[in-house]
This record gives C-alpha cells, structure tokens and sequence, in this order.
C-alpha cells in the first residue's frame, strides 16, 4: 500500500457518506411529497364525494322533524357532501293534519351549507338554505283549526341557563315555489305561483317576498289576478312586513302587517287600497244588469285569528256613480266577518241634496240560508229640478 491510500480512502469514506445523507434526505423529502400528494387527494376525494347516508340517519331525522312539527316528515334521500358541508335532501315531504288532507309542504330539493368550524363555539351556522320546486297548502276551517304545523317545536320549559347551541342562518331562498291559500270559513281560495322568498341575516334577518300571474276565488264571484312584492324582517318568531303592495283586477292594495307565528293564523294587517268600482262590479256583479262608475279610496284594517276575520274601515269617493246616475262626496264605513257585511255612516251628495243610508247583508257563512239585503236610504234638500233634468221628463219641469 502507497502513502497515498489513507487520504484515497478518506475521500471515499466522506463520498460514501454524502451519498447516504443525500439518499436520506430525498428519502424524506419523498415521504413528505407523498404525505402531501396523499393529503390533497384525501380532500379532494372528500370535497367531491357525495354520501348516500342510508335509511337510519335519514329515519332518525324524520322521526326527529316529527316531533319537532308534530307532523309527519318523510325525506325521499339525504346526501351529504362531506369537504364543502353542503347537505341535498330531495323529495321531502311534510304531512297535513289528518290523513285525507293534501300535504303541507313538497319540495324536490333542498340544499344547506353549513360551516363546521363554527360547531367548535357551540354554534350551528348555516351558511345557505335554498329550496327548489315547490308547493306549499295552507288551509282553514269554520272551527278555527288551521294546517300550518308547529314551526317553534315542542312546548318546553322557561330556559335558566345559557343555550347549549346556537343556531344563524346566514341566507334562505325558497324559489320557483307555488303557494295555495284555501279558507272554508270565508269559502275564498288563491293559487300563487311564481313564489320567490329570500332572506338574509344582517343583525336581524329581512327578506323579500314575490309572485306573480296568481289567481284569487271569492265565493262564486269572477276569479282575479293577483300579483304581490313585499319586505319583512323576522322579529321575536313574528314576521313584520315593512311594506306589502298587492294588485287584483282594478285594485292597488299598498299594506303593512304582522304574522304572530306561534299563535298562527294570528295576524293583523293595515290596508289602504285605491279601487276602480267599474273592475268591481265586473268580478262580483258580472251577471246583473247595471254598471258602476269611479274611484275609492278604503284604509282600514284586516285581522285575521283562530275563530274567524275581520275587516273594517272608511271608503270615500270623490265621484261615485251607478249607470248615468252621478253622486258626489261619498263616504261611510264598512264592517264585515263570517257572519255578517255592514256599511254604516254612509252619505253623499245627491241632486243638490244630501242622502244617508245604510246596507247590511246577513247571514252570511250559511250554506243552508240564503243572506238577505237590506237597503236604507233618506234624503233631504234635493233639487227636483235636478231630477227632473236628469230624467228628462216632459211637462214636469
């Protein structure tokens, strides 16, 4: 052996040892790249894959929903996306109060997002709730009872303590849905198709509230269109509608109101409508043989409640008139519910004079009774001179 084989093998030695540090450190890095490459493929698997959750979880939670509504509440399929926190149920379905009645709510498809870092601070936080295709029946009878289910859940006892979870819906949109109002006490009946609902949280949840190419039935009188916009905010289980406009056939209804939730169909609703009397006389008197003439004006109250509905106020009009015959100055008040229809304290100008009169059509809500109507009127101070003009009688003038 030379003199120069121990510094031969010491290069060696620290090439050798180069090779293995470098052989271990691609080993790690390798590792890590494949951790890595693993981990995104976990969630990319995660945020695309959609779970069947089978029939006990989506058992459990009818049963649940059940309880809660004290209705039945069936569910077609409940998936889940696990990465985005989005949940799909199609087909749900909740009852009316006894079987031979339609149900309450279908929807095809409903869709909620929910954020899971917000369940680690005792919050449900439900980023959307959008609802697709779909039909809700609400229905009333003469004894009061009504369909709507009970939204607030089971009656439990005053709270001492803090909640244990805290749910927010940050957006709910409930679109391309058709409503139907059924009332057999007052035997009216409206189909509202077109149905757009969005509300959102922003310190207090408002929303708007659209439809349009609807159709209202009153008794066996002429069927109207019917269209409505409307803001509302929900307060204290109460929707608070800021502004309502409702337009029928000849009608422009500009409203605010309240609906009491938890004591629903409590609900009450100031109105001042511009009416056209000729668009009137059309759907509720098509079939007689005389016409209407101008414009009124009505603002009053309409309130809805367990046993029945009101609804009163003041009419005027400034010129109001039946075929060629003109009256000037009219007013009066108008009351009427399930039992009766009453107009008091009505005058108007009359051929230089002053008329008074009256009107009440009772009873009303009895199929088996036909109503009776009654018509009062006096007078005072009329021009016969005027009357005689108007009818252009001969010799009497």
């Amino acid at each position: 052996m030379t003199g120069d084989a121990p510094q031969e093998l010491s290069r060696l030695a620290r090439v050798r040892a180069s090779i293995g540090a470098a052989a271990r450190r691609l080993y790690r890095y390798g590792r890590r790249f494949a951790v890595a490459i693993g981990v995104t493929v976990a969630v990319l698997v995660v945020s695309l894959l959609t779970l069947d959750l089978g029939p006990l979880l989506k058992s459990r939670l009818e049963v649940e929903g059940s309880k809660w509504l004290d209705r039945t509440l069936t569910i077609g399929r409940l998936d889940v996306r696990l990465g985005s926190g989005k949940f799909v149920i199609e087909n749900l379905r909740i009852s009316g109060m006894y079987p031979n009645e339609p149900d309450w709510l279908e929807a095809k498809r409903i869709e909620v997002s929910l954020t899971w870092s917000a369940l680690l601070h005792r919050e449900v936080l439900l980023d959307s709730i959008e609802m697709t295709d779909w039909r809700m029946i609400v229905e009333s009878f003469p004894d009061g009872r009504q369909t709507f289910p009970r939204l607030t859940g089971p009656p439990r006892p005053p709270r001492t303590g803090p909640r244990l979870v805290v749910a927010t819906m940050q957006y709910v949109r409930a679109h391309r849905g058709e409503l139907i109002i059924n009332d057999y006490g007052s035997d009216w009946f409206m189909v509202a198709p077109n149905l757009d609902v969005v509300a959102t949280k922003s310190g207090e949840y408002r929303g708007q509230l659209h439809w349009n190419d609807g159709t209202l039935y009153i008794q066996k009188y002429e069927p109207t269109p019917v269209h409505m916009d409307a803001d509302f905010k929900v307060v204290d289980n109460k929707i608070v509608f800021d502004k309502i406009q409702l337009l029928t056939d000849g009608m422009v209804s500009d409203m605010t109101g309240v609906i009491d939730l938890p004591r629903f169909p409590e609900q009450l609703y100031k109105i001042r409508s511009r009416v056209q009397l000729p668009n009137q006389q059309k759907i509720f008197f098509a079939r007689d043989n005389f016409t209407l003439f101008g414009e009124a004006l009505f603002e009053g109250t309409f309130h809805m409640f367990k046993d029945g509905r009101e609804l009163e106020g003041d009419f005027t009009s400034a010129l109001a008139g039946v075929n060629d015959h003109r009256f000037p100055n009219v007013r009066g008040h108008v009351f009427w519910d399930r039992g009766r229809m009453e107009v008091t304290r009505a005058s108007g100008d009359v051929y230089g004079g002053k008329a008074d009169f009256t009107f009440l059509m009772a009873p009303l809500g009895k199929p088996d009774q036909r109503p009776n109507g009654n018509f009062d009127v006096s007078y005072r101070d009329v021009d016969l001179n005027a009357i005689t003009d108007f009818y252009q009688t001969k010799g009497l003038r």
